[in-house]
């Protein structure tokens, strides 16, 4: 909608991709029915309503998305997570090839859009999480259950802390592109599922 006679348009510089569907819709709906599904308890299914239905209007408030639009994200959003889980749930064993697989979606149309950065940025972070995934299962092994409160928020805040250098570092160091956007995408998935795993349990904590 955005130059359209009638609708005004506010922080237009946050709408960078087409109009459908809408990706910010799209990816709340995605993390947080993602989140609720993995927890299963009814605050984050309430959590997974609240947070992508004010998603979805800001963007209309915005003035950068159609109702259709928001609609697909929506669609989208809940209807993938869904469908992987089922996936991943009956194929446990083969979950990193399925996140390899998974990524081949992408190939054709970094051919298409070459030049769109958004694309490059989705396609690194869903290859990195599936390499990491696979360094993990294979190597790794990192062990979660039976780990006092106390033991767990540090890790929480070590991982958190080693990701944001991860993702900052690159991104002030690395010139401005496509590919070093791939790069640096990839590599903060890396970091959350494989890197600091690896780290805590080198040393033994």
């Amino acid at each position: 909608p955005i130059g359209y006679e009638g609708i005004r348009t506010l922080r237009e510089h946050t709408a960078t991709g087409y109009s459908f569907p809408s990706g910010h819709t799209h990816a709340s709906a995605n993390f947080f029915s993602s989140i609720a599904r993995a927890v299963n308890r009814k605050r984050f299914w309430t959590l997974a309503i609240i947070m992508p239905a004010l998603v979805g209007l800001s963007r209309l408030y915005l003035g950068v998305h159609w109702p259709m639009d928001v609609l697909g994200g929506y669609i989208i959003g809940l209807g993938l997570p869904l469908l992987l889980w089922l996936i991943y749930r009956k194929q446990a064993k083969h979950k990193p090839l399925l996140f390899f697989i998974s990524t081949a979606v992408f190939v054709p149309f970094l051919f298409i859009y070459a030049d769109d950065t958004s694309l490059w940025k989705s396609f690194g972070f869903a290859l990195g999480v599936a390499i990491g995934a696979f360094i993990e299962t294979k190597f790794i092994r990192f062990e979660i259950d039976d780990v006092p409160a106390k033991k767990k928020a540090i890790r929480y805040v070590g991982g958190t802390v080693l990701v944001l250098l991860v993702y900052l570092l690159p991104k002030a160091l690395l010139p401005v592109g496509p590919i070093y956007s791939f790069i640096r995408y990839l590599l903060i998935p890396v970091a959350a599922t494989a890197l600091w795993p690896a780290i805590f349990k080198k040393f033994k904590f």
